[in-house]
């Protein structure tokens, strides 16, 4: 904005705050879930319970081999949640481009716990501070929660091995890595 000229008055200068972000990965959840799951009732009956038990554990492991349907299972579940449950995920895939690191991890869950505290993500966001946003996001996510009585909970979903997308299995381990639910504490 460039001004000129003689001003007989006030110049106020404002910028609307930007709306709350809304996040997209939804979106990519669609492109990872089936049209339709079968015969994973008490599968997805163990995942409501784990998520809408009050004092459970903090966390669910669920391992299988590659290949067994557990992208399928939970790409359903965040798309599908019980009543209530807010879930915050990432999938792990080589399938999209740029979705197979800890850069794209970071990146998906921040815009979702942006949506959970109803804030915008900063403007301009360096590599640099992307994870200190995450953990303070984290942490207010999990108030917010607490306060509305609204369980949140992140799912992980990392994919290695050799039967998966992903080329190669990190170097500590020779299993595929399983997917984890966690319960946010505070």
């Amino acid at each position: 904005m460039a001004i000129s000229g003689v001003n007989h008055g006030d110049i106020h200068l404002f910028s609307a705050p930007a709306p709350a972000t809304r996040s997209a990965y939804r979106q990519q959840v669609r492109r990872i879930a089936p049209r339709e799951l079968l015969g994973r009732d008490r599968e997805l009956a163990e995942l409501a319970a784990f998520c809408t038990a009050v004092g459970g554990r903090e966390y669910v492991w669920w391992q299988a081999p590659a290949w067994a349907g557990k992208s399928a299972l939970l790409s359903w579940f965040v798309l599908n949640p019980p009543p209530g449950v807010r879930v915050v995920s990432f999938f792990i895939t080589a399938r999209f481009a740029g979705q197979s690191d800890r850069g794209a991890f970071v990146d998906a869950v921040l815009e979702q716990l942006a949506e959970v505290v109803g804030e915008s993500l900063p403007t301009f966001l360096t590599d640099a501070l992307k994870e200190s946003h995450l953990l303070d996001l984290f942490e207010r996510a999990a108030q917010v929660c607490q306060l509305t009585a609204m369980p949140t909970f992140l799912l992980d979903c990392p994919r290695y091995g050799p039967s998966s997308d992903t080329p190669t299995a990190p170097k500590h381990s020779r299993d595929p890595s399983p997917p984890l639910v966690d319960r946010p504490t505070l």
